[in-house]
């Protein structure tokens, strides 16, 4: 094979392997809209166990990774929520207005997922933290 398709035919085949992982561990991930809304949930954690960090539902209605309708999204949502990953709670001081929390089922099944990732990836390259 040639050398030069050699490391991006790799990481591919660990994304194909992450993928195959997703299809059989998780139904929130087989559908589009799930996969949309699960890595949009990611891109909006904090590092700090801080949970998200939203002023307002728009940020994931309009996320540009999303590329669903806004009533897409707000389906997708009472998904998670009904799977038990997701709780919508009113916010105190405006009745209109929502937050957002994960569960910690959620927050297990990303933890597993990252570690597939990173086992993955590790048996071909070496994966170091910046």
């Amino acid at each position: 094979m040639n050398q030069e398709l050699v490391s991006p035919i790799k990481i591919l085949s660990a994304l194909a392997h992450i993928q195959r992982w997703e299809a059989l561990n998780s139904h929130l991930l087989r559908s589009s809209s799930g996969r949309q809304l699960y890595f949009g949930l990611i891109r909006h954690l904090n590092d700090a166990k801080d949970g998200l960090s939203i002023d307002s539902m728009k940020e994931i209605y309009y996320d540009d990774g999303i590329q669903l309708t806004e009533r897409g999204v707000r389906l997708t949502i009472r998904a998670f929520e009904a799977d038990g990953v997701l709780v919508l709670e009113k916010a105190k001081g405006d009745g209109r207005s929502r937050r957002m929390f994960l569960t910690n089922k959620l927050l297990e099944l990303m933890q597993e997922h990252a570690e597939v990732a990173k086992k993955s990836f590790k048996e071909d390259f070496l994966v170091i933290s910046k």
